[in-house]
C-alpha cells in the first residue's frame, strides 16, 4: 500500500490566484524547493496567498536562476476563521516565537503582542513584526491554514481593556476554579489575555476584575509558563465554545 505523502505548501505574495496563472518564486523558496526538497519540474505543490484559498501548482521550471509554477485547480477554499484573538504579554525572543507559531497552528485569527507592567524592556525591543509574520507564515504552511493571522503592533494592557468584544483572561491566582461556559458569538470577538512572566500585577488584576466584559478562566491547578498558558487557553476556548 502506498503511503500518503502530504503535498508541500507554500505561501506566495500574490494579489490574486487563478487557474493558469504563472508564478515566479523568490530566491529563498527556489532554494527550498531545489536544494532542500530536491523537487523536480513536473511535481505539484500547493500555494496560497491568504485570500483566495489554496491551489495545486505544477513546477514548470526549477533552476538556480529561479522557479516557476503554473496554477491548476483549487485544492482548498479560503477558510473563515472564528473571531478569536490572542493578546499575549511579550516574552523573550524564542518564547514569543513559539507563541506566534502555536497560536497560528491553533487557529487564532488575530495576534496582539501586549505590554504589561511586568513586561521586560528587552522583550519589547526584540519584537520584530516582519519576523513574527514569517513565523506565522511557516506555521500556516505546516498546518494547512489558508488565512494568515492579523498581527497587531505592541499594545498597552490598558488599551486592550477598552476594546470591544469579550475578554477572557488566565489568572494564576484562580488555580483550580472551574472554567466558565464560553459563548461563541458570530459577530463578536473573543480575546484571550495571557499575562507576563511573574503574572499580572495587583493593579492589572483589579482592572480585569472591574472590567464588565472580562471574565477569568482556569487552566487547571498548576502555574503554567506564559507560552504554555497561551496554547492551553486557545485549546480550551475552541473546545468549549458553543
Amino acid at each position: 500500500m502506498q503511503s500518503y505523502q502530504p503535498r508541500t505548501r507554500l505561501y506566495v505574495d500574490a494579489d490574486s490566484l487563478r487557474p493558469g496563472d504563472i508564478l515566479s518564486l523568490p530566491p529563498a523558496q527556489t532554494h527550498y524547493l531545489r536544494s532542500v526538497l530536491r523537487a523536480q519540474p513536473g511535481q505539484n505543490v500547493d500555494v496560497f496567498n491568504g485570500r483566495d484559498g489554496a491551489f495545486e501548482a505544477e513546477i514548470t521550471a526549477l533552476t538556480k536562476a529561479g522557479a516557476h509554477l503554473m496554477l491548476k485547480q483549487r485544492s482548498a477554499p479560503q477558510e473563515v476563521l472564528p473571531k478569536i484573538a490572542l493578546a499575549f504579554a511579550l516574552l523573550k525572543k524564542e518564547r514569543t516565537q513559539m507563541v506566534v507559531e502555536k497560536a497560528t497552528e491553533l487557529g487564532a485569527a488575530r495576534l496582539i503582542p501586549m505590554v504589561t507592567e511586568r513586561t521586560q524592556g528587552p522583550a519589547v525591543k526584540q519584537w520584530k513584526p516582519d519576523k513574527a509574520k514569517a513565523h506565522a507564515i511557516e506555521a500556516c504552511e505546516q498546518c494547512g491554514r489558508t488565512a494568515l493571522p492579523d498581527i497587531a503592533p505592541p499594545t498597552p494592557f490598558k488599551q486592550l481593556l477598552g476594546a470591544g468584544g469579550i475578554l477572557l483572561y488566565a489568572d494564576e491566582m484562580r488555580a483550580g476554579a472551574p472554567t466558565p461556559k464560553l459563548t461563541r458569538a458570530d459577530n463578536m470577538w473573543q480575546t484571550l489575555l495571557i499575562g507576563p512572566e511573574g503574572g499580572w500585577s495587583a493593579a492589572e488584576r483589579e482592572a480585569l476584575k472591574a472590567c464588565t466584559h472580562a471574565a477569568p478562566i482556569s487552566l487547571g491547578p498548576r502555574i503554567l509558563r506564559a507560552e504554555t498558558a497561551a496554547v492551553a487557553a486557545l485549546t480550551l476556548l475552541q473546545l468549549y465554545s458553543v
